[in-house]
């Protein structure tokens, strides 16, 4: 609770400083008794700001007999080091719905403690244009599976300090549930989705997990070294998504109609290459270490899309697809 208190009010000071320094540093000449009632505290309080911004901040603050207020002695001293401009609301703005996008997992509260430490630099006519921004602005990121806040807290815990877990794992498709030592080498977050990669110690290989299909996690008392050479960049360099093999396989789709549009407008894939054709179709070629991402993707091409390589790709769309049309009969 007192520390609570405590950054509560450091957050007041916080705030206090920032409108002191604002009055003063664009010559509206304050004085105690305005910034009282501007910042709706004592004179006393503001006193001890002054004084607490003279002494830890060096501020050259001075009372300008003629003007009757506060002056800085030095023209040129602002005491915040930045100057808040469009762009930078923006990204408030934008941090602000990026909080909503997190509602209901365990980063939701690191989130707003930023956007509160940001706030509270920030006056009121900042924020009113933060909120009116806002309005403008939305994300829609789609349903995120949630994740228990405990086994997250332990994850990052385990990824940070390097700690062997031990983790009840249920699998994707059978439900299978099973126990695994993993050391963790990098969290991600995927499509809203919060993943992953370690060397699990009963496959004796790397492998992606969802944090949300562990059912129980417990922190060993092992430390483990993270390979030097392991880069996450490196290691879904070669994936559609978030699945991984070590087989290279070249991939080749022809895409027409509608949908033309909205593969060219996208770079889906390092490795793209896109071909046009005469009769306004295009080619497009992949060089992917795992097909599974990419096969539902192509699903959602529908009928604007025909896989033309790998045959494997190819027969599985048929065989999916002669399923689906099952249902309807």
């Amino acid at each position: 609770m007192e520390v609570n208190r405590l950054q509560d009010f450091n957050r007041a000071l916080i705030k206090r400083i920032a409108v002191i320094d604002r009055e003063i540093g664009e010559k509206r000449f304050p004085t105690k008794e305005k910034l009282s009632k501007l910042l709706e505290v004592s004179s006393k309080t503001v006193q001890r700001d002054i004084e607490f911004m003279r002494f830890e901040f060096n501020a050259p603050i001075d009372f300008d007999r003629i003007r009757r207020g506060y002056i800085y002695s030095d023209k040129n001293f602002r005491l915040r080091p930045f100057k808040i401009e469009s762009s930078d609301l923006l990204a408030v703005a934008v941090t602000e719905k990026v909080l909503k996008q997190y509602e209901g997992t365990p980063y939701v509260d690191y989130f707003k403690k930023f956007f509160n430490k940001i706030s509270g630099v920030l006056d009121d006519k900042v924020l009113v244009d933060v909120k009116n921004l806002s309005r403008m602005i939305s994300f829609n990121p789609g349903p995120v599976r949630e994740v228990n806040p405990d086994i997250m807290a332990k994850v990052r815990k385990a990824v940070m300090e390097s700690i062997r877990v031990k983790i009840l794992y249920e699998t994707a498709y059978s439900g299978a549930k099973s126990e695994r030592l993993i050391d963790i080498y990098h969290l991600l977050n995927h499509r809203g989705d919060w993943y992953f990669v370690g060397f699990c110690r009963k496959t004796n290989s790397e492998k992606v997990f969802a944090v949300s299909r562990i059912k129980r996690i417990k922190l060993t008392n092992v430390y483990f070294d993270k390979p030097e050479n392991f880069s996450p960049e490196k290691y879904f360099e070669d994936s559609f998504g978030i699945f991984k093999s070590e087989k290279m396989e070249t991939v080749r789709i022809r895409v027409c109609n509608d949908a033309v549009r909205y593969v060219s407008e996208k770079k889906w894939h390092k490795s793209q290459k896109i071909i046009k054709q005469r009769d306004g179709s295009i080619l497009v070629e992949y060089r992917l270490n795992n097909l599974t991402d990419f096969f539902y993707w192509v699903l959602t091409l529908g009928r604007d899309c025909t896989v033309l390589k790998p045959k494997s790709l190819r027969d599985d769309v048929v065989n999916e697809l002669k399923l689906m049309l099952k249902n309807y009969r």
